[in-house]
């Protein structure tokens, strides 16, 4: 009896993935990470994903909490909304967007990455606005 590659649910395995974010230099909290694989071999609603926190460090979640992302070539689109200002916490979509617009595209962000077998530390992600 063959055994099947993977896992049955159709998941792809996935590796640890965690980097840090930067702003000009500065941590940039509470950003948005999305990974789109540029094969497109990941199914869209196994996306991976990350959200920074306030030192700007993220860790990379597909299926579940930090369990990492499939290997792969990706393109990262990154959002970073805010300042709060009067807008409450739940209606953060309403906030404006701090960096440009083409990094909220992962086709004009510039920002590419390689997840491999094993734990990935990217390097630090440093953009300007």
């Amino acid at each position: 009896m063959l055994l099947a590659v993977g896992c049955r649910d159709g998941r792809q395995a996935t590796y640890p993935v965690s980097g840090r974010l930067l702003v000009d230099g500065q941590p940039a909290a509470g950003a948005d990470l999305r990974f789109y694989e540029v094969s497109g071999r990941t199914p869209r609603l196994a996306r991976p994903y990350a959200t920074t926190d306030q030192d700007g460090h993220f860790v990379v979640s597909t299926y579940g909490m930090h369990d990492g992302a499939p290997i792969g070539t990706y393109q990262v689109s990154v959002s970073w909304k805010g300042p709060l200002g009067r807008i409450s916490p739940d209606q953060r979509d309403a906030m404006p967007e701090r960096l440009p617009e083409r990094f909220t595209d992962p086709t004009t962000s510039g920002l590419e990455v390689q997840i491999a077998r094993g734990n990935n530390e990217l390097d630090p992600i440093d953009i300007g606005p």
